[in-house]
């Protein structure tokens, strides 16, 4: 999703659970850039995670689930993000082309 990321990221699964290395800029502002693993849907779902590792090169680098409106950069979103400085946040951008919100909740332990 979007442009200016330098390296590829990537996915696999290994011993019942998912890996995902992901990379990019930013998921910020009116518009974003990273890449991510995404499964299609429609309709109402559940999401479950749990974050064993997270080595992050950022204090804003974010490991967790994200729904999109679509794939496009600008596009709409909601997530529930782990952050490098060790505290989570929810992040959404409320329509397509917004401003992203960052209602960050507090301190957790990795």
């Amino acid at each position: 999703i979007g442009s200016g990321i330098a390296s590829a990221g990537n996915f696999f699964f290994d011993s019942g659970s998912w890996v995902v290395l992901g990379t990019g800029v930013d998921i910020w502002g009116n518009s974003d850039s990273f890449h991510y693993m995404y499964m299609p849907t429609t309709g109402d779902i559940t999401i479950s995670m749990f974050v064993s590792s997270f080595t992050a090169n950022h204090p804003w680098a974010k490991s967790g689930p994200m729904i999109r409106a679509s794939l496009s950069p600008s596009s709409a979103h909601y997530s529930a993000f782990v952050l490098g400085n060790g505290s989570f946040t929810n992040q959404y951008r409320p329509c397509d082309g917004c401003n992203s919100v960052n209602d960050q909740t507090g301190v957790i332990s990795l």
